[in-house]
């Protein structure tokens, strides 16, 4: 299924699930996109917590899922979705897009302080909803380690592979980066998420691996919420 092409590794055609498989992976995906559009547009209240608690459930679930589904299908393997063994340089290229992303965020940030946008920062939308959280362990559980790991199997091992399979890396790609921005439903930050999205599109290509997009969104929503629980414990 992969070969090595110029120093990287590319799939060649990427294996095509059963019908069965791709439209319940398309049904958990159309359900994570309304729980996340309810979740951004209710009050700050207990229905909130629910609602998070509603969404790891539900995460939870499409791992259960994606296990049963590959166990469940003859010929398949879950290096199929990307879970692959990766080497040291791997890691090093995900440091090097992780870097990348946070210089080209700082610039991205201040323009939004230049246009007048802090009142549309995705701050503004997180804090009182992370407020509505009491439990610290469970923020962390949900958003750093259960949210990356879901994340990246569906949209990068199920999805974009879906995608390339039918159309192409790059309309691959840009699809699902899309679709991943689109369910943040925060405008300020739909460009940056497109980016990483993109960065971790193109870091799938080059490694064979999700392995190292699940690290750099660990890391990545790790500094958000220790930085944010710092700051709500300090300030």
């Amino acid at each position: 299924m992969l070969k090595m092409s110029n120093n990287r590794f590319e799939l060649n055609k990427p294996k095509i699930f059963s019908k069965g498989f791709n439209s319940i992976g398309l049904f958990l995906l159309t359900i994570m996109v309304m729980i996340t559009v309810i979740k951004y547009r209710l009050p700050v209240d207990l229905t909130v917590t629910q609602l998070f608690i509603l969404s790891a459930v539900f995460d939870l679930l499409i791992l259960i899922y994606i296990v049963l589904a590959v166990l469940g299908t003859k010929n398949y393997s879950f290096s199929d979705l990307g879970l692959r063994k990766i080497k040291i340089i791997d890691m090093l290229h995900g440091l090097g897009y992780l870097g990348v992303f946070y210089i080209f965020n700082i610039f991205y940030n201040v323009i939004i302080l230049i246009l007048g946008l802090v009142d549309y920062h995705q701050s503004n939308y997180l804090l009182p909803l992370f407020d509505s959280l009491n439990n610290n362990a469970f923020l962390i559980f949900f958003v750093v380690f259960l949210a990356p790991l879901t994340e990246e199997l569906l949209f990068r091992g199920f999805l974009l592979n879906y995608f390339w399979n039918r159309f192409g890396f790059i309309t691959a790609a840009l699809s699902s980066s899309i679709l991943f921005s689109l369910l943040h439903q925060i405008p300020t930050v739909f460009i940056p998420i497109l980016i990483l999205s993109l960065m971790l599109a193109f870091l799938y290509r080059r490694t064979g691996s999700i392995v190292p997009g699940i690290v750099i969104h660990v890391i990545i929503n790790g500094i958000s919420t220790l930085g944010y629980l710092f700051i709500r414990e300090y300030f």
